[in-house]
């Protein structure tokens, strides 16, 4: 019996094909200093936690940027009011990973901020989480 296997690239080799093949810079006049948390994932989605991350963000008095689908569902609609109601949110909406322009904009958050969060609640280590630190996150 043969088997066909498919050969998967790891979260940071596909980071470091990225960033020379788009001639990646870091950009930190889109974030500022680069002194914000940044959570990418399903923003929707209440296993993430993502308002007790908006409120940790709120206490320390820290900038939250946010990359991810934001849906109508109610947890979804929570997460919409906190993001309107703070001047210190930028929602940046849900970016196509894989696909540039957009790309880079992830990239860019990722290797500009001065911590990555994944505050899940019932989650292993997220590839997002991997492709940060491989960009330098915390």
């Amino acid at each position: 019996m043969i088997r066909l296997i498919s050969v998967m690239h790891t979260g940071t080799r596909f980071v470091q094909e990225c960033l020379i093949n788009a001639g990646f810079q870091k950009t930190d006049s889109y974030y500022g200093n680069g002194d914000f948390v940044l959570f990418v994932g399903d923003l929707s989605n209440p296993r993430k936690n993502v308002l007790r991350l908006i409120d940790a963000a709120r206490r320390c008095g820290l900038p939250l940027v946010l990359i991810g689908a934001l849906t109508d569902t109610p947890y979804g609609m929570s997460v919409r009011r906190a993001i309107t109601t703070s001047k210190d949110i930028k929602y940046l909406g849900a970016i196509p990973s894989r696909e540039m322009p957009s790309r880079n904009v992830l990239l860019s958050a990722m290797k500009c901020c001065r911590v990555f969060a994944l505050p899940s609640l019932m989650e292993g280590i997220g590839m997002s989480a991997v492709e940060a630190g491989a960009l330098g996150a915390k």
